[in-house]
């Protein structure tokens, strides 16, 4: 199978506050509207770099888990972001240090789906922007077989300026070169929340729809739990949900 990069988030939100959603992930997050299909209920929504992230009203009536896999948005301005976001009476955790050694804190969006704010650079093209991009990080129970897991089955490698950590380790696709931050995986406090269906779903993309069978049925070969692909073979894009060793929830897209 051939992965080749990490394509976009999806978040889901209530359809019955699809809109006042919209406004709060643009008004908070200071992202911009690529487009919006009411039909379709979803909406696609970019960072300053172009970066695509999207809110599909698809969340259900009962509160979903939290999971392990945690969204990432980068900002250079930590403590004035931190007190922008009180003033506009959005909660927040207090600051703390990532397993990769930088500042961080969290808040929450109108579901309850927990963001992490995270203290990263930014280029000169984005100042002024409350939040310049996003990347993921995932909770793991044992950093060598996640690594190994996710070298093997998603094509990824170590980051090169990378140094292998008890706490955790950065890790990108093998032909994203221009991905500006990595995924981290980091070493789990507590019990794993295996397979829980959350409001968090990061795609990667196959490379061409005709791997989508393929990319499916290796997975099946190597004991992988995953779903009947979502869309018919004349459709713009097809996908299917795969877990990884820890449950944590994946998804393979092909377009």
């Amino acid at each position: 199978m051939h992965f080749t990069k990490f394509d976009f988030l999806t978040l889901w939100v209530r359809a019955c506050e699809r809109q006042s959603n919209i406004d709060w992930y643009v008004q908070h997050l200071g992202l911009t509207i690529g487009w919006d299909s009411p039909e379709e209920k979803l909406t696609l929504l970019q960072f300053p770099n172009k970066q695509p992230f999207t809110l599909l009203a698809h969340y259900p009536n009962e509160p979903l888990p939290e999971g392990d896999v945690h969204v990432c948005l980068t900002t250079s301005r930590l403590r004035e972001t931190k007190l922008a976001l009180a003033q506009e009476e959005v909660a927040s955790s207090d600051i703390y240090e990532t397993p990769w050694g930088v500042e961080a804190f969290d808040f929450w969006d109108p579901q309850g789906t927990r963001l992490t704010a995270v203290s990263a650079p930014v280029r000169s093209e984005q100042q002024g922007s409350r939040f310049h991009s996003y990347f993921l990080h995932i909770a793991v129970s044992d950093l060598a077989v996640a690594r190994q897991w996710y070298e093997e089955h998603l094509a990824m490698v170590p980051l090169e300026t990378e140094t292998c950590s008890v706490k955790c380790m950065g890790l990108r696709m093998a032909e994203d070169r221009q991905m500006d931050l990595p995924i981290y995986l980091s070493a789990r406090n507590g019990d794993a929340k295996a397979n829980a269906t959350t409001a968090i779903r990061p795609f990667f993309q196959v490379a061409g729809k005709r791997q989508l069978e393929t990319a499916r049925e290796a997975f099946q070969s190597a004991g992988i739990t995953v779903s009947p692909i979502t869309g018919n073979s004349d459709d713009f894009m097809r996908w299917f949900d795969l877990w990884d060793p820890d449950g944590n929830p994946l998804y393979a897209i092909a377009y």
